[in-house]
């Protein structure tokens, strides 16, 4: 009977989720663009029904996760959203398919069951993953990035083990971090990060934060899929969104500093 009751909480759970599931997401905005009055920002989300009004100038990037398709918009012009994707709304406006990489849809397509089945597990007592908001760090790009605060000189950075050992410590002018390359993180351990610094009244502050190592295999498809150097800021963008489906926010960051408004860091 227990199992049956779980089963329907998965099952409507799912469907509420595919009800409510977007079709498109912006990932990138030039100039002005809206849809219903509203200006767009990145990683918006835009449903069947929805329209687009651009200005002139103005360009759009949006992403089809269900099928790594994409396009850019360009000013002045009107567009909707339909069941093939896209279709310009009138005579003037610019729609171009664009290729995207279709590993990066199908990892995040993945990401979504995943965060789906855990908000399942959660209702049935379970630990949900990467929903409990404990900071991600990836073995392969161990990356650290705090807020500023104010304060005197530099700050004092250190990790340490699950066990309370000493992992690496230094110190740095910047609020970003990346581990040297002799320091590697063992994959699905736990760890804490401790902050140091003097404050402006020369009072001495600490703070700590728990992290977790993503485990092997997500941590060898996160190599795998990171950008290029030269990669379209739409494809950055798309890359930051995966990773914050993973927990893993300070390299989201760094990938694409413009989410900071949607992704603060601790």
């Amino acid at each position: 009977m227990h199992r049956h009751w779980l089963a329907g909480i998965a099952l409507a759970c799912f469907t509420l989720l595919a009800q409510a599931r977007v079709e498109l997401i912006v990932t990138q905005v030039g100039g002005q663009a809206q849809s219903a009055s509203r200006p767009l920002a990145l990683l918006d989300r835009l449903a069947s029904g929805d329209t687009i009004e651009l200005a002139a100038g103005a360009s759009l990037v949006v992403f089809l996760q269900a099928d790594s398709r994409q396009w850019t918009l360009a000013g002045p012009g009107r567009f909707r959203v339909d069941a093939d994707g896209l279709a310009r709304d009138g005579s003037g406006a610019a729609l171009r398919p664009d290729a995207a990489d279709p590993a990066i849809g199908q990892a995040l397509q993945r990401r979504s069951q995943v965060l789906a089945g855990a908000i399942v597990r959660g209702m049935a007592g379970d630990a949900p993953g990467a929903t409990d908001g404990i900071e991600r760090i990836a073995p392969s790009k161990p990356l650290f990035k705090w807020r500023a605060r104010p304060h005197r000189g530099q700050w004092t950075f250190r990790l340490r083990g699950e066990f309370g050992q000493l992992v690496f410590d230094t110190q740095v002018a910047q609020t970003e971090l990346a581990l040297p390359d002799t320091v590697r993180l063992a994959p699905g351990r736990r760890y804490l990060r401790e902050l140091e610094w003097t404050g402006h009244d020369g009072a001495v502050r600490v703070d700590t934060a728990p992290l977790l190592a993503l485990g092997a295999a997500e941590d060898a498809e996160l190599a795998a899929l990171f950008p290029l150097p030269d990669a379209p800021h739409a494809m950055r963008v798309l890359y930051a969104l995966y990773l914050r489906s993973l927990g893993v926010r300070a390299l989201a960051l760094h990938v694409a500093p413009e989410l900071s408004e949607t992704s603060p860091v601790n």
